[in-house]
């Protein structure tokens, strides 16, 4: 229950400011700006994401505060620096938010009674919005660069060229409410994982089979998703990693020591 809470905190900072803006908009129709609240927060998509993890609120609760910045009066380069940090911030939470934040930098040339006033909003809307997205998706979009060589992996691939993906431009029509086809993709771009997802399906479970890994017996298969511990487990002293997702185990003890459950079948062998 606390984590819905808190998963659910973004779409209340999103909900107040929509409320405000609603005000701004309807100073003399009150009615017409419950309205307008009541069809802003009840669509069933927002609805349907509120306390869970695939939400849009995060990027929403940043865009709507910047977007009441700007309209509750004539806006000035204070302002829109302040507005476009918060839509920097909120793309770079959520890449896909990058759209509002490029939106946001082109409205703000439409402020101004000339063509200077104009030129200077946008650039301080500009650095405003790539400062803030930089902290904050600057730290993981380095882990990225330094691990795959590809700051936006698995996109854009095209242009970066990684070699843990294919050197091309990827695009997909998404069908139905989760495509688990494509998701599992996205993890399985090299030709091990491939091999691994094509393989998903016939190793949902523990086959019985043990595979020798650094002195010690373990079970064929990792707990967690079946992934082939042949190709991706890991031993480190008595800690069994699975590369694929970074679970790992105690294998003196069978232990899983990334979630509860999910313990391991191995021994060390010779004793």
């Amino acid at each position: 229950m606390a984590i819905a809470f808190a998963l659910a905190v973004p779409t209340g900072i999103a909900w107040f400011f929509f409320a405000r803006i609603a005000e701004h908009l309807f100073p003399a129709q009150r009615a017409a700006a419950l309205g307008a609240v009541a069809i802003g927060v009840t669509a069933p998509m927002s609805v349907s994401l509120i306390g869970t993890t695939m939400n849009d609120w995060y990027v929403a609760a940043f865009v709507i505060a910047a977007l009441w910045l700007v309209v509750r009066g004539r806006p000035t380069a204070r302002t829109l620096a302040a507005a476009g940090a918060l839509v920097g911030l909120g793309a770079g939470f959520k890449l896909t938010g990058a759209v509002f934040a490029c939106g946001f930098v082109a409205a703000a040339a439409t402020l101004g009674d000339d063509w200077r006033t104009r030129g200077k909003h946008v650039l301080v809307a500009g650095i405003a919005t790539a400062a803030a997205f930089a902290i904050a998706a600057g730290p993981w979009m380095w882990v990225l660069y330094e691990r795959f060589g590809n700051p936006l992996f698995p996109y854009y691939n095209d242009v970066f060229r990684s070699p843990w993906a294919d050197p091309v431009r990827f695009t997909a029509t998404r069908v139905g409410q989760y495509n688990e086809y494509l998701y599992t993709f996205f993890k399985c771009l090299s030709d091990e994982r491939m091999d691994y997802v094509e393989n998903w399906y016939d190793a949902q479970n523990d086959d019985g089979r043990d595979i020798e890994l650094d002195g010690w017996a373990v079970q064929a298969r990792c707990p967690h998703l079946s992934a082939d511990l042949s190709k991706f487990g890991a031993v480190d002293g008595e800690v069994l990693t699975c590369t694929l997702h970074n679970w790992k185990f105690n294998l003196r003890t069978g232990r899983c020591l990334t979630s509860a459950g999910h313990e391991i079948r191995a021994h060390k062998l010779g004793d």
